[in-house]
């Protein structure tokens, strides 16, 4: 990966750790803008590392031979704004390191089709309808529900978008009577 990222000018790798101790120490001594961590780095709890490199402010993308959806999930709540298998991570790469510097999470089609398969959604038909609703959304509800939908609480939705617990309360209460759902699954079917 490494070899690959330096071949493209716009990148530069300052380090390559090997292990999970290793690259503890160079989250807590580095001053790079864009991690990229391996869920199986041995020894230690890869979203450990996800969680340090999130409260640095900086961010954590997630490269793994595992498209299960409960280790996605732990990651995402971790803080990841990427995940990418590592059977398509090299075509993949350029697109995720961009969306995460724009401010946008990334999930190669491996992962997307875990995530959806998870919620059902390869079943799931939107109606016109519900996809003007949602086109109508702003940015900030739309955050609201991608979070929701990912089973965050209000808390966590809170903490991660810099908000209130009162204001995300009324973000969500606002979304189920503006969309006509039934409360937060409702919220998350949407979206998903």
């Amino acid at each position: 990966m490494a070899s690959l990222l330096n071949q493209n000018e716009s990148f530069t790798v300052h380090n390559v750790a090997h292990n999970y101790e290793n690259a503890k120490g160079l989250i807590e001594r580095d001053e790079s803008d864009i991690y990229i961590i391996d869920m199986n780095l041995g020894s230690g709890d890869s979203c450990e590392l996800v969680s340090a490199v999130s409260a640095n402010d900086k961010h954590a993308m997630v490269l793994s031979a595992y498209s299960d959806i409960a280790l996605i999930k732990k990651a995402v709540k971790s803080g990841a704004k990427a995940y990418l298998s590592k059977s398509s991570a090299a075509s993949h790469i350029t697109s995720a390191i961009e969306s995460v510097t724009a401010g946008k999470k990334y999930f190669d089609d491996i992962i997307q089709s875990s995530i959806n398969a998870s919620a059902g959604v390869d079943s799931k038909i939107i109606t016109a309808k519900e996809r003007a609703m949602l086109s109508q959304l702003t940015p900030r509800e739309k955050e609201i529900i991608n979070l929701i939908s990912q089973e965050y609480t209000s808390e966590e939705i809170a903490k991660e978008l810099h908000l209130s617990k009162h204001t995300v309360d009324g973000y969500r209460k606002s979304l189920i009577s503006k969309l006509g759902v039934r409360g937060s699954v409702g919220l998350s079917n949407l979206i998903n």
